[in-house]
């Protein structure tokens, strides 16, 4: 530790935490002191300095992993969900392990994290199964989406907030800590994802196949009603119950709708409630069989929007609750009401 690092702060020394060189460009984060009043207790300087310099990496690289292990937590929810459970045998996170495979191989499916505080995160299927080509997709996909999440991660500092484009408008202003506002910055990057997704596929491929459907398979009626539901073209599923109620939905304003959707904010359960009703034991399977492209798209829009409003909501509560606020239960109960409103109308 360089001696400039040390001070005199009425016989306190004081020396400074620095991220390692390794890092890039040394930021300080924090300070070490030693010694009270009159310098009463005080370590010699040199030692002092010593002790810093060995604390700040430590502390710099434990901050680094908790980060990113909130990250990993989100990331494994996330994959039991899309993967429909019955096919998944394990995830693992491998802290320091070096991955030998991609994220769209087969079995086991390996997203690897590089630098300080990295590894890789293992998915393995039951009994050698393999995933159908959606959820390889959305394997793939998640895999780019936490090496990008690393690297913002690796470019902060302890003590600086999240990047802008991580919190969505429902979460703006939370009185949360960053290890808990992390948790939203994969949920965030698919949704974003997925409405690129859209954004990109031309409109007579995201519309016109649909359009052309007179009577669809079951598992098309299914997403486009959930669809519909959630950007509020119908009040409830009864409104959507065949495809000829559906049908006139299907044009250029409900794609707007959907890459305008904010999933963060908070309220209309109804809507989420009535989208989880008409969508009820749909799988990627039949999607991939009976479905299209444009099909898989619009489902793919849908998860990635309920693992926001997952997300969301808890953080919600979360800060409600450490705040004292008599609403600290509203937003974790919202699911829960939700599944009850289904329940209720079945």
């Amino acid at each position: 530790m360089d001696a400039e690092a040390l001070v005199d702060a009425e016989g306190v020394g004081v020396a400074a935490l620095v991220t390692p060189a390794d890092m890039g460009a040394p930021k300080t984060f924090g300070a070490l002191c030693s010694g009270g009043s009159g310098g009463r207790g005080r370590v010699p300087d040199e030692f002092l300095g010593m002790m810093a310099e060995a604390m700040g990496p430590l502390l710099d690289a434990a901050w680094r992993w908790s980060m990113l292990q909130c990250v990993i937590d989100v990331a494994m929810n996330w994959i039991t969900t899309f993967c429909e459970d019955d096919r998944l045998g394990s995830i693992e996170w491998l802290v320091g392990t070096e991955a030998t495979r991609t994220a769209n191989e087969g079995s086991p499916y390996e997203m690897g994290l590089s630098g300080r505080g990295g590894g890789t995160l293992r998915v393995t299927t039951k009994d050698g199964q393999e995933l159908n080509a959606i959820m390889k997709n959305m394997m793939s996909m998640t895999g780019e989406m936490l090496a990008d999440i690393k690297a913002d991660i690796d470019g902060r500092t302890l003590g600086d907030g999240p990047p802008p484009d991580w919190i969505p408008e429902g979460i703006k202003g939370l009185k949360i800590s960053m290890k808990k506002m992390i948790a939203v910055a994969l949920p965030a990057k698919i949704q974003k994802y997925s409405q690129n997704l859209m954004k990109s596929m031309p409109l007579k491929d995201l519309i016109g196949e649909l359009k052309s459907y007179k009577s669809p398979p079951p598992v098309v009626l299914q997403v486009m009603q959930g669809v519909c539901l959630l950007v509020k073209r119908a009040k409830d599923l009864k409104e959507l119950s065949e495809w000829k109620a559906v049908l006139p939905f299907i044009k250029q304003e409900l794609v707007t709708s959907c890459i305008d959707f904010d999933a963060s904010l908070k309220g209309n359960k109804k809507y989420w409630a009535e989208s989880k009703k008409a969508t009820k034991g749909l799988l990627s399977d039949e999607v991939l069989k009976r479905g299209s492209a444009a099909v898989e798209v619009f489902m793919k829009w849908m998860e990635a929007c309920r693992l926001v409003r997952t997300v969301c909501q808890k953080l919600r509560a979360e800060a409600a609750k450490e705040q004292g606020s008599a609403d600290a239960d509203a937003d974790a109960g919202d699911e829960e009401e939700e599944e009850e409103e289904e329940e209720e109308e079945e």
